[in-house]
Parts: structure tokens; C-alpha cells; sequence
């Protein structure tokens, strides 16, 4: 089993939260739908590998790699 075929294994919340804890991004706010991080930035799960970035209720971009999107984050806090 490669590891993309791992990732896809997971619900893709779950994968979420797993990045952004090994990314050490911290998590001010769950949700249920949107997960709400540091720096303002907030993100709603759409659909499975969908995820939508917001920062101050501004819409950024959809992201369709959890990974890209948190380095993303993680580049961009304050």
C-alpha cells in the first residue's frame, strides 16, 4: 500500500487535524465543519481532499492537498 493510498484511507477531518498537529499549528476551534486555527486562518472541510481556506472570513482558496494548504499556513502565521 503506497502512501497516498494510506491518506485516502482516512475521513478527510481526521487527516486535517493529523497535519495540522504534526505541522504544530495550533487549533483554537473545532467546529464540526470548520476548524478554526492560528493566525485567523479557518478552514471548512468540503468534500473528501476538498478544503477551503479562509483568513478573517475572507475566502484564499480551495485546496485539494491538506499538506500543500498547511504548509501554506504555516508559511503565512504571524
Amino acid at each position: 500500500m503506497t502512501d497516498l493510498q494510506n491518506i485516502n484511507e482516512y475521513d478527510p477531518k481526521t487527516l486535517l487535524l493529523l497535519v495540522l498537529q504534526g505541522m504544530d499549528i495550533e487549533v483554537i476551534k473545532d467546529n464540526g465543519k470548520v476548524i478554526e486555527v492560528a493566525s485567523r486562518f479557518s478552514i471548512e472541510v468540503e468534500a473528501k481532499s476538498l478544503y477551503r481556506l479562509s483568513h478573517e472570513g475572507m475566502v484564499i482558496a480551495p485546496f485539494n492537498d491538506v499538506v500543500d494548504m498547511c504548509h501554506f499556513i504555516k508559511s503565512n502565521l504571524s
